[in-house]
């Protein structure tokens, strides 16, 4: 039996899609795949190192960590509307004064999570870069979601917010084509203003645990590689992990992630 770790932080009724991807991935594998609904990727990561799931969902900097203390195997990357990667950026209200990132210092910024590439690890380092440590701030929030970022930002209780962003033609002259303030319900969308962006950041992973068999890690990565073609397939991709389809990966793929966490040495 495959059991397959993602977490439930989707928007979605997380217990159908849960439901519909068990079904989907039992249907292409022709055996029975058990989906664990975890609370956090850090629950994740320890499911799949101590070997109670077959397969599971990390994000970028969650999988450059977890092969620093342990073996799993990369199967397959996140693309995102054709894209194979995104940016991260810092961003503030269209109204706030704030204009380069050296006027950050002295000023309270949002992050996602500590194990977010875009929410955290990219935006700190290239903070860090331009000369602006994280303790020159005056204070540094871990709201736990990209929503919630947007909503300390819109709401007065941050300065700037860390998220993600892709653009319609991959660049910023471009129409935004997702981020963090298009997503998460916001009617109408909050008027901001990006001050940078970093990156590119990889897609999130699918990884599987050091005893899964090759030949059962090669029928996950046909399977998920699939996904998108079929209409329930379609829909749990974008709708537990908002990808449009998955392709499989390397970990030079991940090299950008693993620099970035030295810059902020967390490596």
């Amino acid at each position: 039996m495959l059991r397959f770790a993602i977490t439930a932080s989707s928007s979605a009724p997380a217990g159908r899609l849960a439901d519909d991807l068990g079904r989907y991935m039992q249907a292409a594998l022709g055996q029975r795949c058990q989906v664990e609904l975890c609370s956090s990727f850090a629950e994740i990561a320890d499911e799949l190192l101590e070997g109670r799931a077959s397969v599971g969902w990390l994000p970028p900097f969650a999988y450059v960590r977890i092969c620093r203390v342990g073996e799993v195997r990369l199967l397959l990357r996140a693309v995102r509307a054709r894209q194979r990667s995104y940016y991260s950026v810092l961003f503030t209200r269209a109204d706030s004064p704030i204009r380069e990132l050296d006027q950050l210092r002295g000023r309270r910024v949002a992050w996602v999570d500590s194990m977010s590439a875009s929410g955290y690890l990219f935006p700190l380092a290239g903070l860090i870069a331009a000369g602006v440590p994280e303790e020159s701030l005056a204070s540094s929030t871990f709201e736990g979601s990209h929503t919630r970022v947007v909503q300390a930002v819109i709401g007065d209780r941050a300065d700037a917010g860390a998220t993600f962003c892709t653009w319609q033609g991959g660049e910023p002259s471009t129409p935004v084509h997702s981020a963090g303030w298009t997503e998460g319900g916001f009617i109408p969308r909050p008027a901001v203003r990006v001050l940078a962006r970093f990156g590119p950041v990889p897609g999130d992973t699918i990884c599987a645990g050091a005893g899964v068999r090759r030949a059962d890690r090669d029928a996950v990565i046909q399977a998920m590689a699939w996904m998108h073609r079929s209409e329930v397939g379609a829909l749990v991709a974008r709708g537990i992990f908002g990808v449009t389809r998955f392709e499989p990966a390397l970990p030079q793929h991940y090299e950008t992630v693993a620099e970035a966490a030295r810059t902020i040495g967390m490596d």
